[in-house]
């Protein structure tokens, strides 16, 4: 009776070699995650460099600047009684805001470069008018003898009082009344500007007003509503606004730069058009522009750094495809050599887009990342077929990468989508690996 040839044995390290390949490579995926985070505290680095030296240029020209007021300040006299008992007169301050406040400005960027940085400065024209209503103490249940019209004056808050290119004056009824510095005595608004004003409590027409200013700032503008109604427009040549604050109003951004208008209420702001004491802070609600440059290239290279592992992952599968499916060995060591010039990728990133804009820097780290890649392939496979694979996939890989860089709104979608397709088309190859090392049985 003829005997059926019996399958001969293999030996055990035979039949997982495969995986205890595939468990050093993914070892070794998480080992050069390693090199990648240090990378990331790079480009943080050079980020907290680069606020460093805007905000050293900024203390030499000026803030961010925002605009509050113009408030009027009546101040009263109360009796009071202390801790003793004894009956004082305390003098305290009632706030009255304007019926209606205009305000136009125009801002015109200059763009400072300090070492490889930029700076966004600016200098802006803005007029501020309105009219207040004349001043009734009643409505605060005051009586007309608790009033100190003779000390009444205006404040309005000023960021930073360094941006002043020339005296800011008041036209309060056609006179005209000079500001200066220190509104600190107040309860509303801290850093900003004072002048006295003429006013009488049997008024009946109320009070007409102007203010011109001419201010240095840098980054942004803003102005808080400080009105029964408030109406805004800003204009400026900068072509990349991020308009911002508690309301964004309507804006128009073209080449030639944008528009902005914004039309509110006191009550969206939550304000009354008066009020005794701290009981409101205008200053809490803004709007305004950031003048943003248009395209921050170490936002975008700590974007693409996150992707690392993916680089490394796939690049290491298809290499480890290659090795298993053409009969071909790659070291470790070579392994490792490969992640490395994986890695050195966002360090020439980094670098270049220092100099460079962003997608410039990105093709020139993208084409000696897959040239190197591609000519130490040849050297390990020896066939330009096969050497030309990792090459066109990496090319492949870093084009979808820009992709996801440019898309931030669907980025995700995207990646999800990308990714989906790239583990199905793993899965697809990897299904010809024998991965048990089983010769196959004939059917003879």
């Amino acid at each position: 009776m003829e005997q059926e040839p019996s399958t001969p044995s293999i030996p055990f390290w035979q039949q997982f070699k495969l995986l205890f390949k595939g468990t050093m490579i993914g070892i070794l995926i998480l080992l050069l995650l390693i090199p990648a985070s240090y990378i990331i505290d790079l480009v943080r680095e050079r980020e907290q460099r680069q606020a460093e030296v805007q905000a050293e240029v900024s203390g030499k020209w000026a803030s961010a600047q925002t605009l509050t007021g113009p408030i009027l300040v009546v101040p009263y006299q109360e009796l009071v009684q202390t801790a003793d008992g004894k009956i004082v007169t305390r003098e305290l301050n009632a706030y009255f805001l304007p019926e209606n406040l205009l305000v136009k400005g125009k801002l015109d960027p200059e763009v400072r470069k300090r070492s490889l940085y930029q700076v966004i400065l600016y200098r802006s024209d803005v007029t501020m008018s309105g009219n207040f209503k004349p001043v009734d103490p009643t409505v605060l249940q005051l009586r007309p003898e608790q009033m100190l019209p003779q000390k009444a004056h205006i404040i309005m808050g000023l960021t930073d009082a360094r941006g002043m290119e020339e005296n800011i004056v008041l036209q309060w009824n056609g006179a005209a009344h000079k500001f200066s510095p220190g509104a600190e005595n107040n309860d509303v608004v801290g850093k900003g500007l004072v002048t006295t004003v003429p006013l009488t409590l049997d008024s009946i027409s109320g009070y007409n007003f102007s203010i011109h200013l001419k201010l240095k700032g840098s980054h942004s503008f803003f102005i808080s509503p400080s009105a029964e109604s408030t109406q805004a427009s800003l204009q400026s040549t900068w072509k990349d606004p991020s308009f911002d604050g508690d309301f964004l109003g309507e804006h128009v951004v073209t080449d030639s730069g944008f528009t902005a208008q914004w039309k509110l209420l006191g009550q969206n702001a939550g304000l009354p058009q008066y009020w005794k004491g701290s009981a409101h802070q205008p200053g809490n609600v803004r709007f305004g522009v950031n003048l943003i440059q248009p395209a921050d290239g170490y936002a975008k290279t700590m974007r693409a750094a996150k992707y690392a592992i993916l680089f490394i992952g796939l690049t290491f599968s298809l290499f480890f495809f290659i090795e298993v499916l053409q009969k071909r060995s790659v070291h470790p060591i070579q392994y490792v050599l490969i992640g490395l010039a994986l890695s050195i990728f966002y360090t020439l990133l980094l670098s270049f887009s220092e100099y460079l804009n962003f997608d410039m820097a990105y093709i020139i780290a993208t084409l000696a990342t897959v040239i190197l890649i591609t000519l130490y392939s040849k050297s390990l496979f020896g066939k330009w077929k096969l050497a030309l694979l990792p090459g066109v996939v990496l090319l492949l890989l870093y084009f979808f990468i820009y992709i996801l860089l440019q898309a931030q709104d669907n980025a995700l979608l995207f990646g999800s989508i990308g990714l989906f397709f790239t583990l199905a088309l793993i899965m697809y190859f990897s299904r010809r690996i024998n991965w048990y090392g089983t010769p196959a049985l004939s059917n003879s």
